[in-house]
């Protein structure tokens, strides 16, 4: 252990710390490409919620839009009843 270190001894423990810099660098290409498909899942999964609340949206823009022509065909009639009721009493 006290003894000098040659320069073989430098050198393979360069070649060591090489070879595992190089497999953190290939766990970085493996985590990386893990985010990209998450963020691909994440994105598919955002435009479908987009889709079903569009048509979620336009199905209630329906149903609202035929209720209020219901509600103002109903009260054109009943103001045309009112005035006929009113104006057949006088």
């Amino acid at each position: 252990m006290n003894e000098p270190a040659t320069k073989q001894d430098l050198y393979n423990m360069g070649v060591q710390i090489d070879s595992n810099f190089g497999k953190v660098i290939s766990q970085f290409t493996i985590v990386d490409s893990q985010f990209n498909m998450f963020r691909a899942d994440m994105n598919a999964g955002f435009d479908m919620f987009r889709t079903n609340m569009d048509a979620g949206f336009e199905a209630l823009h329906a149903t609202l839009v035929r209720k209020l022509i219901q509600m103002g065909v109903l009260n054109t009639f009943g103001m045309i009843a009112i005035l006929a009721v009113d104006r057949w009493w006088l």
